[in-house]
């Protein structure tokens, strides 16, 4: 919890038109009925004396049980951050930096390619809601400073199997949310589960998760989690850290080459940083965040995380991205997994190649110390000249010692090589570098392909821990965005100069919507040859005259990669077009529009299709498909000449130049 908010609680979101109510009741709310409208945010968390002694004993249980089963998976990766750039080995051997090339040709390819989001509405009503939250989740990545989360995410899900991000605190002043890394170094949790909030029921869920944070006092004064004694009761604790999280800072900061400064009873004043143990876990049937002293002995805050309208508690407000899964369990398989073993037999053999080089030029030899009196002759050197008493073969002689197999060497290194970039699929050609074969064309593509295809399951994992990011996203505006804090102004997507309000209303879906998690470059390559496509048959519908010719070239951009913005800017809307979406406002009201016979009855039909399923709409429609069969039927009757509007129920007057008037009836 380390960015600064304001103290107090967030208050229980309401339906749009009822206004703020600051609440810290337990109960759930009494507000709408309709799904997902009603929802509450952080609640204050009041424990008697009794009820915290029993919860710091189910928490030092809960911890014991999960360190118990992560503490050597942690150390065992701790230990791996060494070779990863091989900043611990002796100075005189050379490092072999295979994990390092393994990791970054990941990352690259991983980071290089966007993930796409999308969200689909549930309902027809919530068509514009699901379109603008598209927008608004634009910009927020860039105020969520995405590109930099994302990269960390993906550097622990390589190298640990899973990356995890808090998504419990919004921004007030960005009105958006403040996702934070979490290490997973630190992260220990329920063993038995195989995710972290389960399925739809709930199965498999986390029962409890910790992780340690740091806090300076200015942090802990300020977090909206922390009791007002906490402070207080942190300086009378002592300010050092657990012996285990001393020890993973350590070999941390030597896996970079540094050395570590402990801050014991640091005098820093609002810069003083203390530890902190945060926990997630049920009481008393509901989901609460905890923070605590490292030894589990002392509580210094604690809320009740959101519930639904039902009293029932959300999320752990925790996503994950994970490489490589394993059914049935959180843990993956990771990149040092598999790497790991061979870097080191790698570095091994490649130092004894070296060593092999350095004997052939200094040797062993045995000398005849009575016909060489001065040892420091035996230094080698160049245009050097030895006084030997005596004859000079039987001065100095080799000591032999048998040759190594180069040949076998070098087969050891290859397969090293070939194993490693089979396992993680990447071959040389992948990280950038020509194959010392010489290898055809067709050979290189396939390759290539295969490679694509392993690492596009990869991707539809890290999509699949997207998903659940953005899903949380939604979820922190549905209940942290109230009424109170105004309205959100963002930037259109696609144009540096046009700027929308949004408010609460707008982004709330009535149904919660969809999202869609899609690879960008296979996206972009898709739209590419519907587009190709689209256009080849376009150019036989638009020969018949018939055809909504302005539809059509409408949804060629679209394609083409226009946004709605763009596209209206083109082809701004007709009188018809907004008419009828006028009238699709009155249709979502209930209410009934006014017809009129001289409309495009075409266009009509189009834009009615997009407004809320009612019978209303069916008998709005069915007039205009009536009139449309007139107009075929008589070409006489020519509806530009007519501008009067008609209700149902209305006659239109006879067209000029003669006609028979157009009866507008609303029998069925």
């Amino acid at each position: 919890m380390a960015t600064t908010k304001k103290k107090g609680n967030v208050s229980e979101i309401l339906e749009d038109k009822e206004k703020l109510d600051i609440s810290t009741k337990d109960e759930a709310p009494k507000g709408s009925k309709k799904k997902g409208i009603s929802v509450k945010g952080l609640l204050d968390l009041k424990l008697e004396a009794e009820d915290e002694k029993k919860l710091l004993k189910q928490v030092q249980a809960e911890e014991e049980f999960a360190s118990k089963g992560l503490d050597s998976w942690i150390d065992k990766n701790l230990k791996r951050l060494r070779l990863y750039n091989n900043q611990k080995r002796d100075e005189e051997l050379v490092g072999e930096p295979l994990l390092f090339t393994h990791m970054n040709t990941w990352l690259s390819s991983l980071y290089d390619d966007e993930l796409d989001k999308q969200w689909i509405p549930r309902e027809d009503g919530d068509i514009e809601s699901a379109e603008n939250l598209s927008n608004v989740a634009d910009y927020d990545t860039e105020l969520m400073n995405k590109d930099e989360l994302d990269m960390n995410v993906l550097w622990d899900a390589l190298f640990f199997s899973y990356g995890l991000v808090d998504m419990i605190e919004f921004d007030v002043n960005k009105k958006c949310p403040a996702p934070s890394v979490i290490d997973p170094t630190s992260f220990r949790y329920d063993t038995l589960s195989s995710s972290i909030d389960g399925n739809s029921v709930n199965k498999g869920g986390m029962r409890f998760l910790f992780w340690d944070l740091y806090m300076s006092e200015r942090e802990v004064e300020n977090s909206p989690i922390m009791f007002p004694d906490a402070l207080e009761k942190l300086k009378k604790e002592t300010s050092k850290e657990s012996d285990k999280q001393k020890e993973a800072r350590q070999l941390r900061i030597e896996a970079l080459g540094g050395d570590i400064v402990h801050f014991d009873n640091n005098e820093m004043g609002d810069n003083n940083v203390y530890q902190i143990l945060q926990c997630r876990t049920w009481w008393d049937g509901k989901k609460v965040i905890l923070l605590l002293t490292p030894d589990c002995q002392t509580i210094l805050g604690g809320k009740i995380l959101p519930l639904d309208e039902k009293g029932n508690s959300l999320s752990w407000w925790v996503a994950s991205k994970r490489i490589n899964p394993q059914p049935h369990q959180f843990k993956g398989v990771s990149l040092p997994d598999i790497l790991e073993d061979k870097q080191r037999k790698k570095a091994v053999l490649i130092n004894d190649a070296l060593n092999l080089t350095r004997i052939s030029v200094y040797g062993s030899h045995a000398f005849n110390k009575n016909l060489i009196k001065n040892v420091n002759d035996l230094k080698w050197g160049f245009d050097k000249w030895i006084p030997v008493d005596g004859d000079p073969r039987q001065a100095i002689a080799p000591v032999y010692k048998d040759s190594p197999n180069l040949n076998v060497l070098d087969n050891m290194l290859n397969y090293l090589d070939v194993s490693a970039q089979t396992a993680s699929a990447t071959p040389s050609l992948q990280q950038g570098v020509l194959s010392e074969q010489q290898r055809t064309l067709g050979e290189l593509q396939m390759v290539a392909e295969s490679s694509k295809t392993r690492y596009s399951l990869a991707l539809k994992t890290i999509a699949s821990g997207d998903k659940d990011f953005w899903n949380l996203w939604y979820l922190s505006y549905k209940v942290f965005f109230n009424d109170g804090l105004g309205e959100k102004v963002i930037r259109v997507a696609g144009s540096t100069r046009s700027f929308r309000k949004i408010s609460r209303k707008d982004i709330l879906c009535k149904v919660d919507p969809d999202v869609k998690i899609t690879s960008k470059a296979l996206s972009e390559a898709s739209k590419m040859r519907r587009f190709a496509q689209y256009i080849k048959l376009l150019e036989v519908v638009l020969q018949d005259p018939e055809a909504d010719k302005r539809a059509g070239m409408k949804h060629g951009m679209y394609l083409a990669g226009m946004d709605k913005e763009e596209i209206d800017n083109v082809f701004p809307p007709t009188r018809d077009e907004m008419i009828a979406k006028e009238q699709n406002d009155m249709l979502d009201r209930e209410e009934t529009p006014p017809f009129l016979p001289n409309d495009n009855h075409q266009v009509h039909i189009r834009i009615h299709k997009e407004a809320r399923d009612s019978t209303k709409k069916d008998r709005h429609m069915t007039l205009h498909m009536k009139a449309l069969k007139m107009e075929q039927a008589n070409p006489a009757l020519n509806p530009d000449q007519n501008e009067l509007g008609m209700n149902e129920g209305q006659v239109a007057p006879a067209p000029q130049g003669g006609g028979t008037p157009m009866p507008i009836s609303t029998g069925m």
